[in-house]
Parts: C-alpha cells; structure tokens; sequence
C-alpha cells in the first residue's frame, strides 16, 4: 500500500474534484507502470468535516475509489475538542465526549462502512497541548527519533528534498 496524504498542505488549495482526480490519475500512473496492487490513504485531511466531504466525492467515483485503501483523518483545528490532551482528558476521559465531534466520527464511519473500507486516525509522533504550550511525544514519536538518526539527509520516500 502507498500512503497518499493531503491534511498537512500537500496540495493546499486543491478543491475535493481535484483531490478525486489526483487519486485517479496517480493511480491509473502507478498501475501502468507495473503496481498492480497499489492503494491509498486518503483523504487525510486537517480536519474530520473536509476529509468526510473529499472522502464522499472519491468514493462516489467507482474509477477513484479503486485506488482507496483506507480513509484517514486528523482531529485537528487546533483548538478542536480532540487536539488538547487536557481537554480530552477533562472531558472525553470522563464520560462526557464532544456531541459534534461524535456525530462527525460517525458519518465517517458510516461512510466508510458504506464502501467497507477502514478508518484510520492519522497521528503519531506527538500530541500538542495547546492549553500549556507543550508538545507531548508519544512512544511513536521517540522510535521515529531513535531510528531517524540513521537516515542520511536528502530524498525524502516521497521525492522531496529535505
């Protein structure tokens, strides 16, 4: 599988008919070039509302939604009631979640169950506290670190430069 994310700016402007057609046409690129098993994890979007609606238009489109593996997400703006470790503590820890919130997570998954494909929450080198000012590195984030030493700078996976 070839992890395709769109929620950290990657392609910043892109209306959700361009997000669809990209999936399309990268692909369509890939399989013609001999990945006959390639698929992505899209849309993963900075916010749970825009990869519901990027997820709606590539999965209504039977061409896009071959290439779909998985739909992601993050729990972002800042600001939300899941990007504060405090918050979710206070709040979510304790029995009472966010109503909005949950009624997102779920169209989302009923979307995703509708076409019978996963769900994925897409974090996990750190939790930013926005209430302290404090960035929490989780377990994920310190072996990221550990091995990261190893790499040499230049091509990132993706093609680009550091």
């Amino acid at each position: 599988m070839i992890a395709f994310a769109c929620g950290n700016c990657e392609i910043a402007g892109a209306d959700v008919e361009m997000v669809r057609d990209i999936v399309k046409r990268a692909g369509d690129r890939l399989r013609a070039a001999g990945f006959q098993d390639v698929t992505f994890m899209v849309p993963n979007e900075e916010t749970v509302e825009r990869s519901i609606a990027v997820a709606e238009v590539i999965l209504a489109d039977s061409d896009a939604r071959q290439y779909v593996a998985t739909v992601g997400y993050h729990v972002y703006p800042y600001g939300s009631p899941y990007a504060s470790v405090p918050r979710i503590l206070s709040d979510s820890g304790r029995g009472m979640p966010d109503a909005a919130s949950v009624q997102q997570r779920r169209r989302l998954r009923d979307l995703c169950q509708r076409y019978g494909l996963p769900t994925w929450m897409t974090e996990v080198s750190h939790l930013a506290d926005n209430d302290s000012r404090a960035m929490l590195i989780t377990g994920m984030g310190y072996a990221i670190g550990h091995y990261a030493r190893w790499l040499n700078r230049g091509r990132h996976a993706c093609g680009g430069h550091q």
